[in-house]
């Protein structure tokens, strides 16, 4: 049976997506994600705010940028739903209640990594700057500073 036969017996919408795709690879059309950009970027406000932007930058020297980065994840991030077959549920196991967060904290240059750190909590302001003083400017000269 071909993959149009099986589609058009599948009631469903999934299998004829996927069809579909298969089909177009065949055919040598690829299936890409498309790449989005705002919309305000094609009006001609949107153009001259960022050529603005674009001179007003170009003096900065940039390997003396430090650009400081937060990220996190928790162990409670588990996707509520799935597919399964019509009429049967997904089982997954997740973890009991002991939910955790861990956020990864970050100084990053033109040159990589400057410093980094993890944090086993949420992080807001009170925990980021004072860990940002006590542990990264510390390792910085003043004369790296503007």
């Amino acid at each position: 049976m071909g993959v149009r036969a099986a589609a058009a017996e599948s009631h469903s919408g999934t299998a004829q997506q996927v069809a579909a795709v298969v089909e177009l690879a065949a055919d040598g059309i690829a299936a890409e994600k498309k790449s989005l950009h705002a919309q305000e970027q094609d009006t001609e406000a949107g153009q001259r705010r960022r050529q603005a932007w674009c001179e007003q930058i170009s003096g900065i020297d940039s390997p003396r940028l430090v650009f400081l980065d937060e990220s996190g994840v928790t162990t409670e991030m588990t996707r509520r739903y799935g597919r399964a077959p019509r009429g049967q549920r997904v089982a997954e196991a997740t973890p009991a209640g002991h939910w955790r967060t861990l956020t990864v904290l970050g100084a990053l240059t033109v040159e990589g990594m400057l410093a980094s750190m993890t944090i086993e909590s949420p992080t807001d302001g009170e925990v980021f700057w004072p860990t940002w003083s006590r542990s990264w400017v510390r390792g910085c000269s003043p004369d790296t500073w503007w």
